[in-house]
């Protein structure tokens, strides 16, 4: 079954840390059900990269995440203003 966040365009989380910790390390767990959601969302040729940003509090994971997003977000107005120059 396909969560509703996939229709709505919403994020997804597709890794999460668990409850318990082990000799003072937590455990990484892929919700493979929602990544394979995601992922039959895309089209076969279409390349995908899965980013994960983890580690201990303050030192740079949400400043590293707005860099991506920054960038990401330019890339996509200049992608979308030279497609619109070149009609």
């Amino acid at each position: 079954m396909i969560s509703s966040c996939f229709q709505s365009g919403q994020a997804v989380q597709i890794a999460q840390f668990s409850s318990w910790e082990y000799e003072g390390n937590s455990k990484l767990i892929l919700n493979e059900n929602d990544l394979n959601g995601v992922l039959n969302l895309i089209e076969d040729d279409y390349p995908v990269e899965v980013i994960s940003i983890t580690g201990p509090t303050r030192t740079g994971k949400t400043f590293l995440f707005s860099l991506f997003a920054r960038y990401l977000s330019y890339f996509e107005k200049v992608s979308n203003y030279k497609s619109f120059i070149d009609s």
